[in-house]
């Protein structure tokens, strides 16, 4: 079979493609059923390219090689899977959950992305053994896994490799900002405001004066609350 993947098949390889196609409809009614379309309209539209590239395969008992093939891409759905599972439990901070997703990337670089490419390779060389409805089926079915693949990627790397660096952004101007309103409020610095970030927060801390002094509107610290109200004590306190 693997030197024919059009015409030779065995009865196992038929079998799996035929079972692969029954989870596919199960899992497509199921997020039909339980989810909302707007969610999950990717994974419904994948499943119906699946599904009918599988079933011209199975129904005409050819290319089951091919679609043997395009099966090593699921090796990548356990881990894919797991990962959406230890999200579930809240353990995306986890080492565990770490180590699937570098486990993941991996496997999907391997299996998903490789094998796509490679089932492109052998349409495009093997063109003149397939009829055109084959071929043209084949061709887009294979464009768009590989966009949503691409996509997909693109996704997981965001959420798990870039999101930290993010993340850390995110809280270092949270940080600047305590280290602003501690300086208004003439309060000690609180120890994650380091050096570099005292000098950025005074010279925020001036500018913020200045511009509250020309909206004549000041703050002050009621049960360790900014509010404001209507003067300009604090901008001439600190011009003083």
């Amino acid at each position: 079979m693997a030197e024919d993947l059009i015409e030779t098949y065995s009865v196992f390889s038929h079998a799996l493609v035929s079972v692969s196609i029954g989870y596919f409809i199960y899992d497509f009614f199921d997020m039909v059923m339980n989810q909302k379309i707007t969610h999950s309209w990717e994974l419904l539209f994948h499943h119906v390219v699946v599904i009918t590239c599988f079933g011209i395969s199975v129904l005409t008992c050819r290319y089951v090689g091919f679609a043997v093939v395009a099966l090593l891409v699921e090796i990548n759905s356990i881990f894919l899977h797991l990962r959406q599972v230890l999200r579930m439990a809240n353990l995306a901070k986890s080492t565990f959950y770490r180590v699937n997703s570098m486990i993941n990337l991996g496997t999907y670089v391997v299996f998903r992305i490789n094998t796509l490419a490679w089932m492109t390779r052998w349409l495009v060389l093997n063109r003149d053994l397939i009829p055109l409805i084959s071929y043209t089926i084949g061709s887009v079915g294979l464009a768009i896994m590989t966009v949503m693949n691409i996509v997909l990627f693109y996704r997981l790397m965001r959420s798990d490799f870039m999101k930290s660096s993010r993340e850390k952004d995110v809280r270092k101007e949270k940080e600047k900002e305590i280290c602003i309103i501690a300086l208004v409020l003439k309060e000690p610095l609180p120890a994650a405001c380091h050096r570099d970030d005292e000098d950025d927060a005074v010279q925020q801390t001036q500018d913020t004066r200045a511009r509250l002094c020309q909206l004549n509107v000041g703050i002050t610290l009621i049960d360790r609350d900014i509010v404001g109200y209507s003067n300009c004590t604090l901008a001439r306190t600190t011009k003083d």
